[in-house]
């Protein structure tokens, strides 16, 4: 079993090595020019605490528009609230007996999620409410969109639980997307993980939240990313290093940082969502976001450029710091010398004035005996 375990998983580590190389060709051809653009050029990088205040001023919204609702998932209720009240309505017209069927219902939903894992549910929810399939269909396009504009290649995005159920990289059996995170899964290899991948995992993992949020108000779902991202975070450092304050607080940044993501891409991400409602492959969405993106500059280019300049500049006077100093030392150790000649004819006179004196102490004696 163990063998087994360690062969799928170095059979998948081969495609995510072959993916990354493929990515990274098509880029350095112009193929894609979305893809990794905003990886180092966040909207809104700074300040790294951003408190409910700060992050209503950058995004609009309120942090508890970014909170996802409780319990069974806010559409499965929602779908199943409607449908008890059409059903008593209909029975208290025709005078019909639901407990029965109210049993079977139950037995059967014990069933899914024992056997399909809510996928049955969740085909349902989605057929009595469809707001709630375009609900998942963004949250899975934010994941999409902003994994790929912060370099984090893509390996599947499914919108269907019963395909989702079928995919052992899907866990319950519901809608998601799969990305990965070459320098994160290398920085936890080593053991070491470097901040700026926790940022860059913060913004992706949150995003599906974040598109909700900017959407709609407020996001539905997303429990399964703050868990996901509660998890990575206490478990670094054995838990120390990040309490509950401080994740809140990353939480908060991460979603922030994607809403203004999104609001740059706004013709990418509906592009992408077009593009899932038509079930394009992932290959068919990347078409469809850079086709999105060719119209105009890239959102994130300004920001990339300023900051690029910015640094030359940083460099620069750094240069110019290093030339001083070495134009100081040069000049101390010219006149240094000078400096010493100085004091030794200072020296010699003041020796000479001291020997003239004492001989004519002496002059005066001789005349005195």
């Amino acid at each position: 079993m163990l063998a087994r375990q360690r062969a799928t998983q170095a059979e998948e580590e081969l495609q995510q090595q072959l993916l990354v190389r493929c990515y990274g060709a098509l880029s350095q051809r112009g193929v894609l020019r979305g893809y990794g653009s905003a990886d180092g050029a966040l909207p809104a990088p700074t300040p790294k605490v951003v408190t409910t205040d700060e992050q209503q001023r950058l995004t609009g919204l309120p942090t508890s528009a970014f909170a996802p609702g409780k319990g069974n998932g806010g559409g499965t209720l929602i779908a199943g609230a409607l449908s008890a009240l059409a059903l008593t309505s209909a029975a208290s017209s025709f005078g019909w007996d639901l407990q029965a069927p109210f049993q079977a219902a139950g037995g059967a939903l014990l069933v899914d999620r024992l056997l399909l894992r809510g996928a049955a549910a969740e085909a349902v929810t989605k057929a009595v409410q469809p707001a709630y399939a375009r609900t998942v269909l963004q949250h899975e396009a934010g994941h999409f969109l902003v994994a790929y504009l912060l370099g984090c290649p893509v390996e599947a995005v499914l919108l269907d639980g019963f395909q989702a159920m079928r995919d052992g990289r899907f866990a319950a059996g519901t809608a998601g997307t799969v990305f990965f995170d070459p320098e994160l899964g290398a920085a936890m290899k080593r053991g070491e993980l470097p901040r700026s991948a926790v940022d860059r995992y913060s913004v992706v993992v949150l995003a599906g939240i974040a598109a909700e949020a900017q959407q709609n108000g407020r996001a539905e779902g997303g429990q399964a990313d703050e868990a996901a991202l509660v998890q990575l975070l206490s478990s670094l450092d054995g838990g120390k290093s990040w309490d509950i304050p401080r994740i809140q607080n990353q939480a908060r940044w991460g979603a922030s940082q994607a809403v203004l993501l999104l609001r740059e891409h706004e013709a990418a991400f509906a592009a992408l969502c077009q593009a899932l409602e038509r079930g394009a492959s992932v290959g068919e969405c990347m078409v469809a976001i850079e086709a999105a993106l060719a119209t105009a500059e890239l959102p994130t280019a300004h920001r990339r450029a300023l900051r690029a300049e910015r640094a030359a500049e940083a460099a620069a006077a750094k240069e110019e710091g290093r030339v001083a100093q070495a134009r100081a030392a040069v000049t101390a150790a010219v006149a240094a010398p000078k400096l010493s000649a100085e004091v030794a004819e200072a020296q010699a006179t003041r020796k000479r004035e001291m020997a003239a004196r004492l001989a004519q102490i002496d002059e005066r004696l001789g005349q005195l005996s």
